[in-house]
């Protein structure tokens, strides 16, 4: 089973999301800030994480470094961000994130994107 790491203060986006990805077979992890997160990461690398680039404790672009620090650089992380960071949305793409959404956003939409890249 693929395992989502969902960083992400948002607890009805988590909610959302694990509704719709367990339809598919997969599993959600939650964590709403960064001691959170690196506890995740420390206990086990998932397939892939979404994370907030605004997420309590650093920026988004510190996540995808951390998680490509975990895994060798081959762990997809998707980034959500607000419009006003699009030179963040440049630079995170140009670093390497999987993808990134502006919010709002329908959780729907996040969802595909996650199956789609675990698909790849």
């Amino acid at each position: 089973m693929k395992e989502i790491l969902i960083c992400e203060g948002g607890e009805v986006l988590f909610a959302a999301l694990e509704f719709r990805l367990k339809k598919h077979g997969l599993a959600i992890e939650w964590a709403k800030n960064k001691k959170e997160a690196l506890l995740r990461l420390e206990e086990k690398i998932p397939d892939l994480i979404v994370g907030s680039i605004d997420m309590p404790g650093w920026k988004g672009l510190d996540l995808l470094a951390v998680a490509r620090e975990y895994s060798s650089g081959r762990l997809p992380v998707i980034l959500i961000g607000e419009m006003e960071e699009e030179e963040d949305i440049m630079e995170a793409l140009q670093a390497g994130a999987a993808d990134f959404l502006i919010r709002p956003f329908k959780p729907s939409e996040l969802a595909i994107r996650i199956i789609h890249i675990l698909e790849q």
